[in-house]
């Protein structure tokens, strides 16, 4: 019986890790961001980055923050990144690299696509353009990448010479 109490436990504390490193959306965690402030968390979304930006966010998400007593605001569903002091030198050349890379380009004109997963602390602002930054420790899955040309994909109309079959 003691085996079994000790095995139930052990599976309790492994399921209970599991939830508090598990991956969620930007918009996933707006649902609960003021509860999620001071929390570790590990966050995927689309990434816009710069040589003097970083946001992750979500385009397409039903949950909003709202804060303020008296004066309410609502906020966009985007974080501002910031790397801790514990970021490694390689992950933090990767994510200046992947900064040049997306400002190269669109200096060449083209448009731009980012995304990854992100670990870190959250902190609610006090102020400023975003309603929390993440302090990240490390990243996965950084990826930027051009669009293709919105002019070089085809069209959905059928060309000018359509067969209509009655």
């Amino acid at each position: 019986m003691k085996h079994v109490v000790r095995l139930f436990f052990l599976s309790a504390a492994l399921i209970a890790a599991t939830d508090l490193h598990a991956q969620e959306s930007v918009c996933d965690l707006f649902s609960h961001l003021e509860s999620a402030d001071g929390s570790q968390v590990v966050v995927t979304g689309d990434l816009i980055i710069a040589r003097d930006l970083a946001v992750l966010g979500s385009e397409d998400c039903d949950n909003r923050y709202i804060s303020g007593t008296g004066v309410r605001r609502r906020w966009p569903t985007a974080l501002s990144l910031s790397p801790s002091s514990s970021v490694t030198p390689d992950q933090l050349q990767q994510f200046q690299k992947a900064a040049a890379d997306a400002d190269s380009l669109r200096n060449q004109g083209k448009p731009v696509s980012a995304s990854a997963s992100f670990s870190g602390r959250i902190k609610l602002a006090q102020s400023g353009e975003l309603p929390a930054q993440l302090i990240f420790d490390s990243f996965d899955n950084l990826k930027v990448e051009a669009l293709p040309d919105p002019g070089s994909l085809p069209s959905a109309h059928t060309s000018s010479r359509e067969t209509f079959v009655t």
